[in-house]
């Protein structure tokens, strides 16, 4: 009788601390489905046996990734993209983001297609993204950054050293209509991604003039898209290569810009092609000058 009694006695108790572990696990689902990891950028981090530290090469930026509520921006430190988060899964102190390419919908081939990301304290300093260590932007002036070498004023792309602490929340986007608008224009540093067609172009622009009394950047085509819709590939890219302007921001202040398109020019027919982009079609109110009032709307 008494070895029934402490069968008993034992069986509640295993049921009772599996129980409680049941209740602990989902509450830490619960409790990491109600982080918001919008609004965090998070930059790459190189763990040595000497510490850990930023690499920052020459020419080139911290990667970094920046989470939005539907998005998530990845700069790579010269080359960046924008993907849609497809589907976000909770799993204890871990979720994990599926991605497609914002440009044209389509699955990544690479690690970005899916990003599981994990916070690895409890302050959310560092956390991890796959396999990869990387820190909060808040805390980023607590870790040393180590630069290439050499990188002087020899080399010609060495951008102007700023401080990251105070310049990583620049990523910025521009709509005709916040709510309601399809097209997008992303700002971040000089990076400008410009979607001049609804899911078919999206192109990269480089500045090649500045005018500061006018408060005005003009930018040409920097490379032929890598992802382009059905339209986009029959657009003759190669000729569109050149240093020709294709559009102009003239900044009004931190939440309005005039933005002005000129056209892809044509180094083969001497023409412009493609002198409507998508702000174009959502507009309103004209302007004689043609330029397009764009807003600044959360990614």
């Amino acid at each position: 009788m008494r070895i029934r009694i402490l069968c008993m006695i034992l069986s509640m108790m295993i049921f009772s601390c599996k129980e409680k572990n049941n209740i602990e696990k989902n509450q830490t689902v619960d409790n990491y489905s109600k982080i918001d990891f919008s609004g965090h950028t998070l930059f790459k981090v190189i763990e040595t046996d000497s510490g850990r530290f930023l690499y920052k090469p020459c020419g080139a930026n911290v990667e970094k990734f920046k989470i939005y509520k539907d998005s998530i921006f990845h700069n790579l430190g010269q080359e960046y993209y924008t993907l849609n988060i497809s589907s976000k899964e909770v799993l204890e102190n871990k979720i994990t983001y599926r991605l497609i390419y914002k440009y044209n919908l389509e699955k990544p081939e690479n690690s970005d297609s899916i990003l599981k990301i994990q916070p690895l304290d409890k302050e959310q300093k560092f956390w991890k993204i796959n396999n990869d260590l990387y820190i909060d932007s808040v805390f980023v002036n607590t870790i040393k950054t180590v630069k290439e070498l050499p990188c002087d004023e020899e080399c010609y792309d060495c951008p102007e050293e700023k401080d990251l602490a105070k310049n990583e929340n620049t990523a910025t986007n521009w709509k005709v209509n916040c709510e309601s608008g399809n097209a997008s224009m992303q700002i971040d540093g000089n990076n400008v991604s410009l979607e001049i067609m609804f899911n078919q172009i999206y192109v990269d622009m480089v500045e090649i003039e500045q005018n500061k009394s006018e408060k005005s950047i003009t930018y040409k085509l920097k490379e032929k898209p890598e992802d382009l819709g059905e339209f986009g590939i029959k657009l003759d890219w190669k000729s569109f290569i050149n240093d020709k302007p294709i559009a102009c921001l003239k900044f009004i202040n931190d939440k309005t810009i005039h933005f002005y398109w000129y056209g892809f020019y044509n180094n083969k027919t001497k023409k412009r092609e493609f002198i409507e982009c998508e702000f174009q079609q959502e507009i309103i109110q004209k302007y004689a000058d043609k330029h397009v009032v764009l807003m600044k709307c959360d990614l």
